[in-house]
């Protein structure tokens, strides 16, 4: 009975060294799949225009395709109202944030009559969101992150009906809406970005190692472009090419579920960016060694001078005081790091003086330039100032 058992466990511990093995060897016979980092171009555009653009852009997120039943009473709420549609608001930076939550007049024209109704702008959030959520993915898959660059992530302005006469709702069919619309805006932009979201099937394959249990998928596709796994739970522990035809992801979770990658495409043909009605924007910059350390003021210059897509600002003067000068609005495209920052208790300003031509893009742009200065320098606030 004992060399029965012995003769067991030893077969068991025989498969499970060759099977630790094989991990090895599959290992050492592949190459890394693996990239450091990757530009991002946003863009909005027109609608019906989509189509032109597959393959390199793709809307951030289905929200353009969203449509309500506005003649619908039992879904309507007086704290979220009923989703009309989203305008691209070309103002600057103060305009945007006073009309959010805003409330306007308006009339919409039934087969009933006229009704009076009220509208509220409300900035898309899910484009932030979408934001955050590329960024928990490069963690996933262990890659470093960068600051997007997306002046137009503020744009956005969804329009909600949040009031409107009680005889409104025995109405069949809507004929017209009309409402306050006292900016510069367009109708029918979606915003874009060079990311398209991918549903694979792959081939499953769970090895046991000295720890733990770890889960291989498989997918057949150009190894050269650059995917993102999006595990459920769990994090995307290495990556490999296999046969040169074949990446091999491994994590530490299952996936029950299809598989889902992001794929981060290339720029957009310059040809084809000429019929762009708006300037692309990104995050591309010129490679620096960028030291973690702020020494000197030298450092903080380079960095802005590395960043290619922040239009005619430049960066005239460095200050640690501010004399009584107004510190320009913007927000932080970072701030789902904000308890990073918090970790590092009261951090010292820098105040910096910009020279650029002013534009509705101007704040943001400048708010990207501080978060990324700020993702790179933790222990220091920086803070645009108006110009004089």
């Amino acid at each position: 009975m004992k060399i029965t058992a012995l003769t067991t466990f030893n077969n068991i511990r025989n498969e499970y060294t060759e099977k630790l093995s094989n991990i090895k060897n599959d290992i050492l016979n592949s190459i890394e799949y693996n990239f450091k980092e990757y530009n991002i171009y946003t863009v909005p555009v027109r609608r019906e225009d989509l189509k032109i653009y597959e393959g390199c852009l793709y809307p951030f997120s289905e929200n353009y395709l969203k449509k309500t039943d506005l003649l619908d009473k039992d879904i309507f709420t007086e704290e979220n109202g009923l989703y009309l549609e989203e305008l691209f608001v070309k103002e600057n930076f103060d305009m945007i944030t006073a009309l959010n939550n805003q409330t306007v007049q308006g009339i919409i024209a039934t087969d009933n009559g006229l009704f009076s109704a009220k509208f509220q702008f409300r900035i898309n959030r899910e484009y932030f969101e979408k934001a955050e959520e590329l960024y928990k993915i490069t963690e996933k898959n262990k890659i470093s992150w960068r600051t997007l660059n997306i002046p137009y992530i503020m744009k956005f302005i969804s329009v909600y009906l949040v009031e409107v006469d009680d005889d409104y709702w025995d109405s069949k069919e809507i004929i017209s809406i009309d409402y306050d619309k006292k900016f510069d805006y367009e109708q029918n932009c979606v915003l874009c970005w060079n990311i398209r979201q991918l549903e694979c099937k792959m081939n499953e394959m769970v090895k046991p190692t000295e720890e733990r249990l770890i889960y291989e998928y498989f997918i057949n596709t150009d190894i050269n472009r650059k995917y993102l796994m999006v595990p459920e739970s769990g994090e995307v522990l290495a990556s490999y090419i296999m046969n040169y035809e074949q990446i091999k992801f491994i994590t530490d979770k299952k996936i029950n579920n299809k598989v889902i990658l992001w794929e981060v495409l290339d720029r957009l043909d310059s040809e084809l960016e000429k019929y762009l009605d708006y300037h692309i924007y990104s995050n591309e910059n010129i490679k620096r060694d960028r030291s973690k350390i702020l020494s000197d003021t030298k450092q903080i210059k380079d960095i802005v001078r590395s960043l290619n897509d922040i239009a005619d600002v430049k960066l005239a003067e460095i200050f640690t005081e501010n004399k009584n000068r107004k510190i320009l609005t913007g927000f932080r495209f970072n701030s789902f790091l904000a308890e990073e920052f918090q970790i590092k208790g009261k951090r010292e300003r820098i105040y910096l003086d910009f020279e650029y031509s002013d534009s509705y893009l101007t704040n943001e742009i400048l708010s990207y330039i501080q978060s990324e200065l700020e993702l790179q320098y933790k222990d220091f606030e920086f803070l645009a100032l108006e110009q004089e």
